[in-house]
């Protein structure tokens, strides 16, 4: 699996949420830290459907934090 960021908003300031972009980071390691110590404890929230996985998300959190490593300016946003 592979995530690709590519997100720029008009009239971002990077320099002012530097702070926030940083302690996000090391909330997103903290998460990846926690799902890998405790597996067990969260293979039981994978749903009976197969949409979606443990193991497909713990992918997805080091995919994230790969990306925010390369490209520490980028911004990421969420729609849904």
């Amino acid at each position: 699996m592979s995530l690709d960021i590519y997100f720029f908003k008009n009239g971002f300031d990077i320099q002012k949420s530097r702070a926030d972009m940083d302690s996000t980071y090391t909330k997103l390691q903290a998460i990846k830290t926690e799902l890998e110590a405790n597996p067990d404890k969260y293979k039981a929230y994978n749903p009976p459907n197969g949409w979606g996985s443990y193991e497909n998300f713990v992918s997805f959190c080091k995919s994230v934090l790969q990306k925010c490593s390369e490209y520490p300016d980028a911004v990421i946003e969420a729609r849904g």
